[in-house]
């Protein structure tokens, strides 16, 4: 005669893990949150890591901390994805502007520094003005509030005949083997590039149109 599994002891490891004190406060839980979304959104195996051990055992028993983990990895998502949104949208509420002026805001996301996003409202150069292959600079400035104060360069160039013209991002900073995952998205479209070995990201035939807001999205790639 064959032995039916105990529905019970398939079940006992679980009610063991739920009925184990909780080893942190929902303060000491909620100040590991950010790193915890980071290290997942960067493709960490967080399950397996022990310094998250007891924040993922306090997640089991906490619904609230559970509830701000799933907003908190849902909004570095859509902050990192534009692509994924059917147009331009606020940077997350979460994460409060580092910087804010009536043409750029700059939003610094997570607890490491090391992703932001800048919102542009566009000044275009008058027509013309790309012509010879000169490039016209729309932002450049260093962001203090970004890990590392990287300089940030956003430029047009001249495209391909008859086309629209490529935007030229540029992340450059103290650490000369860094790389960024660049997102530029706008009313319309969205963009991914990386930076190169100068620090140069390059989206090929932008539409663009003066007075618009360009969204850029960078996250430092693992060195």
């Amino acid at each position: 005669m064959t032995n039916k599994p105990d529905p019970n002891a398939a079940a006992a490891p679980l009610l063991r893990a739920l009925e184990a004190p909780d080893p942190l406060t929902c303060e000491a839980a909620r100040a590991q949150i950010d790193a915890f979304v980071e290290a997942e959104a960067a493709g960490q195996d967080v399950d397996a890591d022990p310094a998250f051990a007891d924040l993922l055992q306090h997640l089991d028993h906490c619904a609230e901390c559970t509830t701000l983990y799933e907003e908190l990895a849902a909004d570095l998502d859509a902050a990192l994805n534009p692509a994924e949104q059917p147009a331009l949208s606020p940077a997350p509420t979460f994460f409060k502007p580092a910087r804010q002026s009536s043409n750029v805001i700059v939003t610094v996301i997570g607890a490491l520094r090391q992703a932001f996003a800048v919102q542009l409202r566009l000044q275009l150069p008058m027509a013309g003005a790309l012509s010879g292959g000169a490039a016209a600079n729309l932002f450049a400035d260093t962001l203090p509030e970004v890990a590392g104060a990287p300089l940030l360069a956003v430029s047009l160039v001249p495209g391909q005949a008859g086309e629209a013209p490529d935007v030229l991002v540029a992340v450059q900073s103290a650490a000369s083997d860094q790389h960024w995952e660049i997102l530029l998205a706008t009313a319309e479209s969205s963009h991914e590039a990386t930076t190169d070995a100068q620090g140069i990201a390059r989206f090929v035939g932008v539409p663009l149109a003066d007075g618009e807001q360009i969204e850029l999205s960078a996250r430092a790639l693992p060195t």
